[in-house]
């Protein structure tokens, strides 16, 4: 009897105890685990079209606005392309008198071969004068014959003035000296707005 009493006190205790609490800790695992897990997923990958078709739209905006703000920065053949697209884009959107005054005009005189005349006449208020249809070595050396005061100063000026910025700032100034004229021609009111318009219409007609 002796036997049997330290025999039976040696054998382990039932096997549905041991899976119960082997469950129990189970549980309580996962349920820690839960309430640790973030409740927010990770944002989504795109796969690599979607990027291509994400990322171009950025670069085309992104190189405009480089091509507005700074020019000289972008080569001519994208600024050109940039501005061939937003002129045919203007044409088939609705806006004001004056701004369409100003592209017509603007554009016409994009197209013009004596462009550079325009812009050569024009340029004479700001104390420089262009030789038309010159390359800037030309216009440099016209320039050193023909200046007879500070002529060492006529490479950096040729080179400002055939900037893009310099183009830019002679043309708005000459949209704003022609708007009165071109209004009064057109029945346009002199107003503020109109001019902001005009003007406007007139750089995105020469540029784009």
């Amino acid at each position: 009897m002796e036997n049997f009493d330290r025999i039976t006190s040696d054998v382990p205790a039932p096997r549905e105890r041991m899976i119960g609490k082997s469950r129990k800790r189970s549980k309580r695992k996962e349920t820690q685990k839960k309430w640790s897990t973030p409740k927010f997923r990770s944002a989504p990958r795109l796969g690599g079209k979607k990027v291509f078709w994400v990322v171009i739209p950025v670069a085309i905006i992104g190189i405009y606005v480089l091509g507005q703000t700074n020019p000289s920065l972008v080569p001519e053949q994208i600024r050109s392309g940039l501005g061939d697209i937003k002129r045919l884009v203007v044409q088939v959107l609705p806006h004001s008198d004056a701004y369409q005054l100003g592209f017509d005009e603007g554009n016409r005189i994009r197209n013009l071969e004596d462009g550079w005349q325009v812009l050569a006449e024009h340029g004479e208020d700001y104390g420089m004068d262009f030789l038309p249809n010159g390359s800037i070595d030309e216009q440099i050396r016209y320039c050193e014959e023909t200046v007879t005061i500070d002529p060492e100063r006529c490479a950096d000026g040729i080179r400002e003035q055939n900037s893009p910025e310099y183009k830019r700032k002679i043309y708005k100034q000459y949209a704003e000296d022609m708007w009165q004229g071109f209004g009064f021609m057109n029945f346009l009111e002199n107003t503020p707005q109109n001019k902001r318009d005009f003007v406007s219409g007139f750089m995105t007609g020469m540029f784009g």
